[in-house]
């Protein structure tokens, strides 16, 4: 599915109730909100949803040091997709700033990212530019909601794109 957790919610129960056994997976329902609304978890269950990073139960150390920076940064907060796609933008910018130099300019910077730049990590997946400025990176990991909790269904994978023509 392509659609929004509040539509999938609905939607999901209704296939279910009509007796629909087969996959439902979508890229919005790994979110701990879910967990926090019975209704909405029941709904989900049994739901495999498609990060486009490591999912936040993995063991991979690339998760622990994500949670750790997080932790030591701002306490508590609740690890969401959105707060780990900007875990992994900042990753990468300071990893493209890294390897620039430190005779750092505007034009040095974009030579690098315009280049053949390459960052890989197991957390997050794999850019490379100037290729993925225009590409999905073609990377992503599978999360299943089993009994109110997420679970690790696929670690980080990638994978060429298939060209549409």
């Amino acid at each position: 599915m392509i659609a929004g957790t509040k539509f999938n919610v609905g939607l999901y129960a209704a296939l279910k109730r009509a007796g629909y056994q087969g996959v439902l997976t979508d890229a919005t329902s790994y979110d701990v909100a879910i967990l926090k609304d019975p209704a909405s978890a029941q709904a989900l269950e049994g739901v495999v949803a498609a990060p486009m990073f490591e999912p936040f139960e993995s063991t991979a150390p690339e998760i622990a040091k994500l949670k750790a920076d997080v932790e030591k940064v701002a306490p508590g907060t609740q690890l969401t997709q959105h707060l780990a796609i900007g875990y992994w933008a900042a990753d990468i910018f300071l990893d493209m700033l890294n390897k620039t130099g430190k005779d750092l300019t505007r034009e040095k910077f974009l030579a690098t990212g315009n280049g053949s730049y390459l960052y890989e990590n197991a957390g997050f997946g794999r850019i490379q530019y100037p290729k993925d400025h225009s590409e999905p990176n073609g990377c992503g990991a599978l999360v299943k909601l089993e009994g109110g909790a997420f679970q690790v269904a696929k670690s980080m994978k990638c994978f060429d794109n298939v060209p549409l023509k």
